[in-house]
């Protein structure tokens, strides 16, 4: 009878770890969709340790440096499969292959996040996997859609999205990102449709309704709107733009490029900022 019951425990846990990694690897694949390299990696990271701590996989006994080498994929498509791969492994509880497989992901979405540019398009179809309204997940899905459905001209839905964005991620910690790129596009709206004032309150807005986020780095700001303003000869909303940036603690990495850029600005001349620069990352 004990030996059924320990039986019985043993298959009850493997159940229940098979269960919690199919949940992290959905995120992961989430974040992977949203081209959210970082994130991905972030959620990855757990799944690693189960399968680390697995005694079915060999304890902590880990693959060979050729075996990962040879898995790991430097394209979206070959990453993918090895999403897909991954959760095979897992539903048939290949443990010692999971963790092969996992490792050659975690590589693989870091070479993506190192290599790949910021600006990449985005597609509807491309974000298969959904999340509950008003979740993390949901930010960074319609985060990732709004700029993708601007970009396709398609204003009303990135309105939408944005506004999205704007209602649910106070709630949220880490997700100035995601706030900034909303005004962004929404000042961007606003703009074409020369609505001057209301493109104005968005770049302010960019910069004021973002929560102070040091162990996050945002990289830079979005010009996108800025230089959209410039362009129209208004001077001095950008001004106050790049003295905000240039206080806000996520972006210390930049801090010195966006002084040179103000005194460019102030001078008539500026260095360059990517204006098409997104912070999807």
């Amino acid at each position: 009878m004990w030996k059924f019951l320990i039986k019985l425990s043993l298959v009850a846990a493997n159940a229940a770890l098979a269960a919690s990694s199919e949940s992290q690897l959905d995120k992961v694949s989430l974040y992977f969709a949203a081209k959210e390299y970082s994130l991905a990696l972030q959620a990855l990271t757990p799944l690693m340790k189960e399968l680390m701590s697995d005694t079915s996989s060999g304890g902590s006994r880990l693959p060979s440096p050729e075996a990962i080498r040879d898995s790991i994929k430097t394209d979206p498509a070959g990453v993918s499969a090895l999403i897909g791969q991954l959760r095979n492994e897992l539903q048939r509880n290949e443990r010692a292959e999971a963790l092969k497989t996992g490792y050659a992901l975690g590589l693989s979405l870091a070479a993506l996040k190192n290599s790949l540019p910021v600006t990449t398009q985005l597609r509807s179809d491309q974000l298969q996997a959904t999340a509950p309204a008003g979740t993390r997940l949901a930010i960074v899905q319609s985060s990732a859609l709004l700029i993708s459905t601007y970009k396709a001209g398609n204003l009303l839905e990135a309105q939408r999205l944005a506004e999205d964005v704007l209602r649910h991620a106070p709630a949220h910690p880490q997700t100035s990102r995601f706030v900034h790129n909303a005004h962004t596009v929404l000042g961007l709206i606003a703009w074409q449709r020369n609505d001057r004032e209301l493109a104005v309150q968005h770049l302010r807005q960019s910069i004021t309704e973002l929560k102070p986020e040091t162990s996050v780095k945002l990289g830079q700001p979005s010009f996108a709107l800025a230089e959209a303003l410039l362009a129209g000869g208004l001077r001095q909303p950008v001004l106050d733009f790049v003295d905000g940036a240039i206080g806000f603690p996520g972006w210390e990495t930049a801090k010195e490029k966006l002084k040179t850029y103000r005194s460019g600005l102030v001078a008539g001349s500026r260095s360059s900022f990517a204006p098409d620069h997104f912070l999807l990352f």
